[in-house]
């Protein structure tokens, strides 16, 4: 077990996070959520031992072994992959590493014999005649191709070396593993086997991540960061949001009943207070007023985006035909033979591993490169926005611009008031908009980019992988304006939560071709497991027709079309004195009983406000929403509920039967 006590950790004069205390338990997982800057990556770099806390202490078991992803790789660059990922277990390196040099003696005497014995064994305890294949295995699943594996570090890009870094850290032996972002630089295959090497393991995992499929997969706790404080909630991602949203909702709630109960006194006071006969009620009641402080809803750290990217004009129906396309890359064919076409409203999605063609199929849509064969045609009034992988190939030598100069340059047609306000929605506001461009962060270059899609309103977007630099509400925000865009889109993901909501029709990129799948991104998971191999080895276009439509009319709406008779009765003479003298004789009575039946009703008040107050108590115990409480959560909001409606009903009764006595 992992205990946290009392954490706190300040930034220069700002205070990420206070007063946490947490336990986190062996062999389960926790994805760690707040808004970007909240201090998710400082706390893992807390429980890594990377940094030092500001007050409080995290403790761990004797001997634990804490795993951490490293993202500089400069001082391993001239190590081959294959051995660098070894390395991720020191003993049994360090066992091979002396074994190999004892070896290359030409001669060993009996010291050396009874050392490279005990080296045999240490290798032995650790399954190290198995370690490079079980090396090779977890490069290869993250997508570093085996005739790579001898070569040294420094062949490889960025991205990949991360990725070399991160099979070094599943390859050790580690109580713990703690991991930033460990998606980002993986394509969807490699994304979704490390879910899955993950989940199989028995040791407890500490990871963030803004992917939002990965955290549902893999999370057995949330810990959210916000309010400037931590809090672990039990269950994945979505049982979170749940939970949270209910709590928050409750807040609200005890808010809103204790300024109603606040109002009904103090309009008793003003009603009563003059008269002599109510005074001391009044008073008392005044005193009641005085004591009550309502609670205040503290400022999340959540962000709300308003991304909105419809289009000015509707294109043809054809948006673009692809005839014949083919490219290559000096003697690397990437795509050959590629004849599709698009049609008005279209999201397609290209998936596949990386070094496929993904990218360069999307600057080929986008007319920034030119096919070596083939070509493609785009429909009447098609207007094209594209977002690039790498922003900065699309601001050039735009870095010494502020954000405000380079969009209003941009967007020629639009006012300074426009410029503003659009830049507003994608939260980078007044103070910003004077910032050079080359200081932004890629969350805020991606967010700037967005901005100007968002001021062109083209009905044709080209997004490459968009998510990149993106927060979970960023995220969800891209995602719902993605969905609402009435134009066509061609989208790269690695995100399965963005694929599963938006795409209508699946573009697959295999070694083997190109392929097409119509339907979302779980039929086309269905598919798979139905016919038990990949799609791409179908000759031929990968169709599915969905089941979920129905062309030639609306499905799913009952249309109850009724009769409104009214049944008219008309009294005799008799009939109505009757029921006249009864209602008077009945007034009567009544009037004798409503000074005994409000001072009832006030009584009955007290009680059930007391009842109330204790119910809100329990609601306001944080264990309760865990999943083991399920059950009792939802017996104490009824009860709660049903309470506040008596209470609320009661006070409309007493204010009536004062009216009805005063009369």
């Amino acid at each position: 077990m992992i205990q946290i006590s009392n954490l706190a950790l300040n930034f220069h004069e700002e205070v990420l996070f206070s007063e946490v205390t947490l336990n986190l338990n062996p062999a389960h997982n926790y994805g760690l959520v707040g808004a970007n800057g909240s201090g998710k990556s400082s706390l893992l770099k807390l429980i890594s031992g990377q940094l030092s806390p500001s007050k409080g202490n995290i403790n761990f078991p004797g001997g634990a072994r804490i795993g951490y992803l490293k993202q500089f790789t400069a001082e391993y660059d001239d190590c081959t992959i294959i051995d660098l990922v070894m390395m991720g277990n020191i003993n049994l390196w360090q066992a091979m590493y002396e074994k190999k040099q004892l070896l290359a003696k030409s001669k060993l005497n009996n010291e050396q014999g009874i050392k490279l014995a005990k080296l045999e064994q240490i290798i032995a305890d650790y399954d190290g005649y198995q370690a490079e294949v079980r090396a090779t295995e977890i490069l290869t699943n993250l997508g570093v191709s085996p005739e790579k594996h001898e070569q040294e570090l420094k062949s490889l890009s960025g991205g990949f070396k991360i990725r070399v870094m991160l099979a070094q850290l599943l390859f050790g032996k580690f109580d713990v593993l703690v991991l930033d972002e460990p998606t980002n630089h993986l394509d969807l295959p490699a994304s979704v086997w490390l879910e899955g090497f993950l989940k199989e393991t028995k040791i407890m995992v500490i990871f963030a991540s803004h992917d939002r499929y990965f955290l549902n997969r893999l999370s057995d706790y949330i810990l959210d960061i916000d309010y400037q404080t931590i809090k672990s909630y039990a269950g994945n991602y979505d049982d979170y949001l749940k939970t949270k949203t209910s709590i928050d909702e409750q807040q609200k709630k005890d808010i809103a009943n204790q300024i109603q109960k606040r109002d009904l006194l103090e309009k008793y006071i003003q009603r009563f207070s003059a008269k002599a006969t109510k005074a001391r009620q009044a008073n008392s009641k005044k005193k009641l007023v005085k004591k009550m402080v309502l609670p205040t809803i503290k400022t999340s750290s959540r962000i709300a985006y308003q991304y909105n990217f419809s289009g000015e004009a509707k294109s043809a129906r054809r948006v673009l035909v692809a005839d014949d396309i083919a490219k290559s890359y000096a003697a690397q064919k990437i795509f050959e033979n590629i004849n599709f076409e698009c049609l008005l409203g279209e999201k397609i999605v290209l998936i596949g591993s990386n070094g496929l063609g993904k990218s360069t199929m999307l600057k080929v849509l986008a007319g920034i490169i030119t096919p070596d064969k083939g070509e493609v045609k785009l429909g009447s009034n098609v207007k094209v926005g594209y977002f690039a992988q790498e922003i900065k190939e699309l601001l050039g030598e735009s870095g010494s611009t502020n954000v405000y100069d380079w969009i209003y340059a941009k967007t020629s047609g639009l006012s300074s008031h426009e410029v503003h306000s659009i830049l507003a929605k994608v939260k980078l506001k007044k103070g910003d908009n004077k910032k050079l461009i080359k200081v932004l962060s890629g969350g805020e270059l991606s967010r700037l980019y967005f901005a100007y899609l968002m001021a062109i309103k083209p009905n044709l977007l080209l997004l490459d992988e968009p998510t990149n630099h993106l927060d979970l509400e960023s995220i969800e925000a891209l995602t719902g304006a993605l969905q609402r865009f009435a134009g066509t889109l061609f989208f790269i993901s690695h995100d399965r939560f963005i694929i599963d909501q938006v795409a209508t029709r699946i573009m697959l990129f295999t070694p083997k071709g190109v392929f097409f799948y119509q339907g979302t991104y779980q039929e086309y998971l269905y598919y798979q497991q139905k016919n038990e191999h990949d799609a791409g080895n179908n000759c031929g276009e990968v169709t599915n027709v969905n089941a979920n439509t129905n062309e030639g009319g609306e499905v799913g709406k009952v249309f109850l079309a009724g009769s409104d008779s009214r049944l008219s009765i008309k009294a005799t003479p008799k009939e109505i004195d009757e029921s006249k003298s009864k209602l008077n004789w009945l007034a009567s009575r009544e009037k004798a009983k409503q000074l005994r039946k409000k001072e009832k009703t006030e009584q009955k008040i007290t009680t059930l406000e007391a009842k109330l107050a204790t119910i809100r108590a329990k609601l306001a115990d944080l264990t309760l929403y865990e999943a083991k409480n399920k059950q009792k959560l939802h017996d104490l909001q009824l009860t709660e509920k049903d309470l506040s409606s008596e209470v609320e009903c009661l006070w409309s009764e007493f204010y009536e039967l004062e009216g009805q006595n005063e009369s």
